[in-house]
């Protein structure tokens, strides 16, 4: 492996550090504005489920009186729990708490028992539309079932929520069940108990705040919009964090595996981006330097020159041939806007050219 010069090495160091902290800074950024999207969520939930006192607070159990829950069972089977070897390939669908992943429920995560083994289960069974609820192990995770299938069996984490839709509606009921109103009324149970469990029983006395369905309705599309917008902020942020610690990944794998060119094209390119002065110095200067560095040094550093020089000054220095790529529009690297919501490391595998056609296209890019 070629070893830089002792100054190099120091120069190369120093740059790194600078542009670690830019990169640390980005990821420490990019995280506190996805706390600050789920924050800003929760608030406007608050604010929403509060924005009137004239709004009733119904035990669930009076809901269940009054039909406007019309069903809520969980999916505790006792004796009728399905053994290991009853599950099947393909049947009615059989799921856990687990299947819960981010407001909706996850089918690859179902397991499935044959119709007639399904046709002797008599608790838990869940249709489409209905609210269901981690109460057991996972404590507190909410979706609205989407099905096709005439009923999908519950496992004993689940219990399910069946409005009636002339007086609650489903997402409305979701989103209240996923708000602070609602969760420190488990939170409560739990802090009593050892077990990491809400009983079907307790989840009876807890209270809903049921306005009219008008504003039922407006109050879950205003959050369904909301929360849209904050899962694809999270997203961004979430992709931004992978791609900055690859970059961060390649630029030490280029700095130390001989292939400083890159490396410090990288670093000048994110430098610009980041508006790292000292960063984008420090490479400029390097660059200038190569301008008395003999033939084999320049070339050694083809990508860096071809993107700082001029093409006078490629002319100038003996690099005739990349001058003319230069002056045709030729690109060998480029850096979307984009570049940190996806993985730069593609354009650490730039390699010289083979040499171009007669009349290469304008504009043609390597990477």
């Amino acid at each position: 492996m070629p070893v830089p010069r002792l100054d190099e090495q120091r120069r190369i160091v120093a740059i790194l550090d600078e542009a670690f902290e830019g990169i640390a800074t980005a990821k420490a950024n990019a995280g506190k504005n996805s706390q600050n999207a789920r924050e800003l969520f929760a608030s406007r939930t608050q604010i929403l489920f509060g924005q009137d006192e004239g709004w009733e607070g119904v035990q669930l159990a009076e809901l269940l009186a009054r039909g406007w829950i019309t069903s809520h069972l969980d999916g505790n089977h006792g004796s009728d729990y399905p053994r290991k070897e009853e599950f099947v390939d393909a049947g009615v669908p059989y799921i856990a708490a687990s299947a819960i992943k981010g407001g909706t429920v996850d089918f690859d995560e179902a397991k499935y028992l044959s119709p007639q083994r399904a046709a002797t289960i008599r608790k838990g069974r869940a249709k489409d539309r209905d609210v269901l609820f981690a109460h057991n192990a996972t404590v507190g995770p909410v979706a609205i079932l989407s099905t096709d299938e005439d009923v999908v069996i519950l496992g004993t984490s689940l219990t399910y929520y069946r409005c009636n839709p002339q007086n609650i509606h489903p997402e409305y009921l979701a989103h209240f069940m996923s708000s602070p109103a609602f969760t420190s009324q488990y939170a409560q149970v739990m802090k009593q108990s050892t077990r990491n469990q809400v009983p079907i029983t307790k989840q009876r006395e807890f209270f809903h705040v049921i306005p009219p369905i008008d504003a039922q309705r407006r109050i879950a599309d205003d959050l369904d919009e909301l929360s849209t917008q904050t899962e694809r902020l999270a997203a961004v942020a979430a992709r931004k964090v992978i791609a900055l610690e690859e970059l961060k990944n390649a630029l030490l794998h280029e700095s130390f595996s001989g292939g400083l060119s890159v490396t410090n094209v990288l670093l000048l390119e994110y430098a610009k981006k980041q508006d790292l002065k000292k960063v984008q110095t420090a490479i400029k200067k390097r660059a200038e330097l190569l301008k008395t560095d003999d033939g084999r040094e320049q070339d050694k550093h083809w990508l860096l020159i071809y993107q700082t020089w001029t093409i006078a000054e490629l002319k100038g220095n003996r690099q005739g041939f990349l001058a003319k790529l230069k002056g045709q529009g030729f690109e060998f690297f480029a850096m979307h806007a984009k570049a940190l919501e996806k993985a730069p490391t593609a354009a650490v595998s730039i390699k010289p050219p083979s040499p171009p056609p007669q009349d290469p296209a304008p504009m043609a890019t390597v990477v």
